[in-house]
């Protein structure tokens, strides 16, 4: 005996219903894990940018710095003095490695305020064609850009001598002076004025607290006994 009834093989409302929301169950999981893994990448991808920005700018800094040169002009006290100003927040003098030049240039690194937030700015105007002869000689910048920015906070501090007689003091000490006497020894300060030292720092220290919190001090290293240009200067113009 034949059943005349056809046995329906498609799918109920219901089924297609629940299907449909297994799938867009399944999809939402897939689209949430690949949001998360997208948002931890750009972190990621954030942060390397940002520490190579760092460590390229820390180059420069380092680079310009090491490379001062003692550029001897009238100071405005009518004096020989090398060409180096700074205090907590703007540096200027002459350096042998300039960023865009590949000749002497007056370079400037100036902190900047702006939002809540601190950025590091560097000027460059070169000497080539034109000479440096006064300390208030006027500078037109050529090149800027911002090396470093989104800081809480960044300062320069200086170690070195007070000033050129005080160096000459202390190396031109004979032996029959007394071995107990106490010398004047470099100290750290955080303003160098050029027509009172006459001479450049020892060192420059850069301290700055990065947009995450972490602090960091940059100490940078100028060329050794750089006062001795100056004391050479001094000497031949006697």
């Amino acid at each position: 005996m034949v059943n005349s009834k056809q046995k329906n093989s498609g799918f109920t409302l219901i089924e297609l219903l629940l299907a449909t929301s297994l799938l867009m169950v399944v999809l939402f999981a897939g689209y949430y894990g690949y949001s998360l893994y997208m948002q931890k990448w750009q972190k990621r991808t954030q942060f390397f940018w940002q520490q190579s920005q760092q460590t390229l700018s820390f180059d420069v800094l380092s680079r310009v710095f090491e490379s001062t040169f003692p550029y001897i002009v009238n100071s405005d006290k009518n004096e020989a003095a090398q060409y180096f100003s700074g205090d907590q927040e703007r540096i200027i003098f002459i350096t042998n490695s300039p960023l865009f030049s590949n000749e002497t240039a007056v370079v400037e690194f100036k902190v900047l305020q702006q939002d809540g937030h601190y950025s590091l700015v560097y000027n460059e105007a070169t000497m080539s064609g034109s000479l440096l002869l006064q300390q208030s000689d006027t500078i037109t910048w050529q090149q800027q850009v911002v090396l470093i920015d989104n800081l809480q906070r960044i300062s320069f501090e200086y170690f070195g001598w007070k000033n050129l007689d005080e160096v000459l003091n202390n190396y031109s000490k004979d032996e029959d002076d007394d071995p107990l006497a106490v010398l004047a020894k470099p100290q750290l300060y955080q303003k160098h004025i050029m027509e009172e030292r006459r001479i450049l720092p020892i060192s420059i220290n850069i301290n700055m607290t990065a947009e995450n919190g972490e602090e960091s001090d940059f100490p940078v290293a100028l060329p050794e006994e750089a006062y001795s240009v100056l004391v050479d200067y001094l000497r031949i113009e006697v």
